[in-house]
């Protein structure tokens, strides 16, 4: 995902955003767009592109994740959860279902300031180091620089872990990549700390995508140890 627009789309659900924090993020050149529902957020996002989503609710729940994961099916634009009221398991979900990071209250703005800074940074960043990288694995060929996965001519449109995952597994397709590893160099969380299904949920959508394009590039789970890519 290549980081252009500087539309931030905040969906205010439980109405009472920050307003300092928005006034921060117009200061620093960001044009915020605010809708009170979900509803009304889809509607204008199915119309027009934005850089960075913002969902602030009171409390999470399944309704609030499904918004997640409609966003990712359509766009890898980043998403952050703000919510008043957290359960140990709402972060699990939020990730689960695609969400990029998930905030509990109290947060001052400049925390949220950084942490949307951070992400946006972090995608900047491997832009900008990717160049114009072009490599292939089997039948696939990746363009680093417009975060770009084909098969064939088929383009496959991957979420950004989707790509983050496919890119680990490659870089380390001489060896079984442990899941323990992936949940800490690509969600950036301690499997000591955190049970979650991420990792096994983004390789069952990446192994769905390459089977439907017919790629002949294959995950293997090695059970009790990871996963390993191949070429069939």
């Amino acid at each position: 995902m290549q980081i252009t627009d500087k539309t931030i789309h905040i969906v205010d659900i439980s109405e009472n955003i920050d307003q300092e924090f928005v006034k921060i993020l117009r200061d620093k050149g960001f044009s915020v767009d605010i809708f009170k529902s979900p509803d009304e957020f889809l509607d204008d996002f199915s119309k027009n592109s934005s850089g960075f989503i913002i969902i602030n609710v009171k409390e999470s729940d399944m309704k609030i994740f499904n918004l997640c994961s409609v966003i990712r099916m359509r766009s890898t634009v980043p998403v952050m959860i703000v919510s008043e009221k957290s359960l140990e398991n709402d972060l699990v979900t939020a990730i689960n279902m695609g969400c990029d990071e998930y905030i509990a209250k109290p947060v001052s703005s400049m925390e949220l300031l950084a942490r949307v800074s951070s992400i946006l940074r972090r995608i900047e960043y491997e832009n900008q180091k990717s160049g114009e990288c072009v490599y292939s694995f089997g039948d696939i060929v990746i363009n680093l620089r417009r975060h770009e996965v084909l098969s064939g001519s088929e383009i496959l449109h991957l979420t950004n872990k989707e790509f983050e995952v496919l890119l680990y597994l490659i870089d380390n397709s001489d060896r079984v990549a442990g899941r323990n590893e992936m949940l800490s160099n690509i969600w950036g969380f301690s499997s000591d700390l955190i049970e979650t299904r991420a990792i096994d949920d983004c390789i069952k959508r990446l192994r769905k995508k390459l089977a439907d394009s017919s790629s002949n590039v294959k995950i293997e789970t090695v059970r009790g140890h990871g996963f390993r890519i191949s070429i069939a």
